[in-house]
């Protein structure tokens, strides 16, 4: 996932984002029962500094179903990346 700048940290809208998903996966039936762990502890997060780098990760995470054999994802919430004509400036709040 490739997440904009907001007002909110990183680990808050991580957090946010994992307790939405398993309330969702739990409702659905699809909690695994065993207590084997679904999410890691922490988030793996990367500032992106360049429109260059927000567009390769942007296909990075695009072609990754495709790693896996599987088809390539679309969702009705995703927005295009338009990219402003600057560098992301170091030290703002990105996730």
């Amino acid at each position: 996932m490739v997440l904009g700048i907001h007002m909110r940290s990183i680990g808050r809208v991580v957090g946010h984002l994992k307790a939405r998903a398993t309330q969702r996966l739990a409702h659905g039936g699809l909690w695994p029962q065993d207590g084997r762990p679904v999410w890691g502890r922490k988030s793996w997060k990367v500032f992106l500094d360049t429109v260059a780098d927000v567009k390769r990760a942007i296909a990075y995470v695009e072609a990754n179903p495709e790693r896996e054999d599987k088809p390539r994802q679309r969702w009705s919430f995703v927005t295009p990346f338009e990219p402003a004509h600057q560098v992301i400036p170091r030290g703002a709040q990105h996730i």
